[in-house]
């Protein structure tokens, strides 16, 4: 067992991706995956006879630790040359301010967070994709021994495990499909 490598994902491999971009110094998210039912209920009896699915819910929130374009000055290592403000994270049609923005809130689009692992060498591995995200809150905490820490909600559409190489437990979306065959 000396030699032997767990296999944890932990917060120290971790790194999380908004669209195609890893985000530096993001912290502290965290998901929910939620599927709300009815009970079916039936006349002569208390109990209910089932409770039956009516829709697949995912919320979650993520904290990002704030840097300005002077982090690059000081020698900090992989970090954007323009800080990591809202309009510095982009996506496959524009950046995350939109999604905070009232006027530009229509033309926002949806994007996926992806959390993954750093494996051995330069490769990684997928752990969990949220897809067609959006912002929903951002709320800010600084005090005057700590940094300015960024918090965010948002809300998506699938979630799940992607597993080893991409297989797995990953969501499906239900479609037009006929459930009863």
């Amino acid at each position: 067992m000396a030699n032997k490598k767990a296999g944890f994902v932990t917060g120290a491999n971790a790194k999380i991706m908004i669209g195609t971009q890893t985000i530096a110094y993001a912290t502290n998210v965290g998901y929910d995956i939620s599927i709300q039912t009815i009970p079916i209920e039936g006349i002569g009896r208390y109990e209910v006879w089932s409770n039956e699915p009516v829709s697949f819910m995912c919320s979650g929130s993520l904290a990002i630790i704030r840097y300005t374009k002077r982090a690059t000055a000081s020698g900090i290592d992989h970090v954007a040359a323009a800080g990591n403000a809202l309009d510095q994270i982009t996506t496959t049609n524009g950046n995350l301010s939109k999604h905070m923005s009232p006027g530009a809130l229509l033309a926002s689009e949806t994007f996926d967070l992806v959390i993954y692992e750093k494996a051995s060498g330069d490769t990684t591995q997928s752990v969990v994709k949220i897809s067609d995200c959006r912002l929903t809150r951002r709320s800010g905490n600084l005090d005057k021994r700590g940094v300015l820490m960024d918090q965010f909600t948002f809300v998506g559409i699938l979630a799940g495990d992607t597993g080893d190489a991409g297989l797995g437990t990953a969501a499906t979306a239900s479609g037009s499909d006929d459930l009863g065959t």
